[in-house]
C-alpha cells in the first residue's frame, strides 16, 4: 500500500521515513509533535510543563509527571531534526 507521500508527490520525489507505517496490523502507538497516540490514551508533551493525558475512553484529562512513550518520542523528534536538517546522509 502506497503512503500518502507516495500517493501525492511528484514522480521520483524523494522523501525520508523511520518507524513503522501507520497501517501496519501491530501498530501500538503513533507519535508526532509534542503528541502521542495509543488506542486507548492521548498524550500532550508539552516542553515546559507536565504531560496531559486524556483518556480516550472516558475524556478524562489529566496531568501527569512522565509517560513511558517520553523517550521514544524524544528520540523520533532527535531523528526527525536531524533528517529536517542533514537528509538522508550519514557522516562516516
Amino acid at each position: 500500500m502506497p503512503t500518502l507521500i507516495e500517493m501525492i508527490a511528484p514522480k521520483d520525489f524523494e522523501y525520508y521515513s523511520f518507524g513503522t507505517s501507520l497501517y501496519s496490523p501491530n501498530k501500538t502507538s503513533g507519535i508526532s509533535y509534542s503528541k502521542v497516540i495509543t488506542a486507548k490514551e492521548l498524550y500532550f508533551l508539552p516542553k515546559e510543563a507536565s504531560v496531559e493525558k486524556i483518556d480516550l475512553e472516558t475524556m478524562k484529562e489529566s496531568q501527569i509527571d512522565a509517560t513511558a512513550y517520553l523517550s521514544e518520542y524524544n528520540k523520533q523528534m532527535g531523528l526527525a531534526w536531524y533528517y529536517t536538517l542533514k537528509g538522508n546522509k550519514l557522516k562516516k
